[in-house]
């Protein structure tokens, strides 16, 4: 479980993935992360209770069920409970998928516009507003994907944690040589220090990247090194090595348009009036 976790945190990065549309300021994206994080546990906790509680005091014990929260809560309070919970799963699935589309098609967007896919998957709809070509090629990906079967779907699942390991080490990197830098620059008198850029607030933002930075090698740790519980079996292995070298093929075809843009450009390109906000 703890190898497959990061995995579990993939809806969590929405948010900074929308970055692009913010019309407030991007420092806002932390509280809502935050929030929502807050949120889910509340949640999962609070069903947890409730299904504890229940089984608790009606005295009743449900192995070998394949839903016992749902069976728990009938015994409770009667039929309408597993319609309920139904109800309830069934606006979470939505509301996942949901801002799974929404966050895919802008990161495909993103994309596009820092050059390193074909450009016509920026390209946005003047009538909505959106991206449609992004879209179409979500919807269809994840139209395909389930006639490859469930267990074909947990390589994806094995795989993509591998993926968000290596994400989120890379994002923890930058993060901690942002850090130095604005501490560089409040040193030298080029940034003035406020609250954001507190010597403390640096030091405990810094923390955190170089945390991030470890519990992301520990979870490629567990996926990779033989005799792991968590190790990755053969097809998932397959799977992203597939993966990696369609990216290594998107690289080299777009290599010579991302070589040619400056920094400056790119940021422009990916981040627009949100290029030099503070971290």
């Amino acid at each position: 479980m703890v190898a497959i976790a990061p995995f579990a945190f993939v809806g969590f990065d929405n948010v900074p993935q929308l970055a692009g549309e913010f019309d407030f300021s991007p420092s806002k994206a932390l509280k809502l992360i935050l929030f929502a994080i807050g949120a889910a546990a509340f949640i999962y906790l609070a069903m947890l209770m409730a299904a504890s509680i229940a089984i608790s005091e009606a005295g009743h014990t449900f192995d070998g069920h394949s839903w016992a929260t749902a069976d728990a809560i009938r015994v409770a309070i009667g039929p309408v409970g597993p319609v309920l919970m139904v109800i309830g799963v069934t606006m979470g699935v939505i509301t996942g998928l949901n801002g799974f589309m929404l966050s895919a098609s802008r990161v495909l967007l993103a994309m596009a516009d820092a050059r390193m896919v074909p450009g016509q998957l920026g390209y946005i709809s003047h009538r909505a507003g959106t991206p449609v070509v992004a879209l179409l090629f979500v919807l269809a990906f994840c139209v395909v994907t389930p006639f490859f079967g469930r267990e074909a779907l947990n390589w994806v699942v094995d795989m993509t944690s591998a993926g968000v390991s290596v994400a989120y080490f890379y994002t923890c990197l930058c993060a901690f040589k942002a850090m130095r830098r604005t501490a560089a620059e409040v040193r030298d008198g080029v940034v003035l220090t406020e609250p954001r850029t507190s010597p403390g607030w640096i030091a405990f933002k810094s923390g955190v990247a170089v945390l991030g930075c470890v519990l992301s090698v520990v979870f490629l740790a567990l996926l990779f090194i033989p005799g792991s519980p968590g190790q990755l079996d053969t097809p998932p292995l397959i799977a992203l090595a597939i993966w990696v070298a369609i990216g290594f093929v998107f690289y080299l075809s777009r290599r010579r348009a991302l070589n040619a843009t400056t920094e400056e450009e790119m940021d422009r390109l990916v981040l627009g009036e949100h290029a030099h906000a503070k971290l």
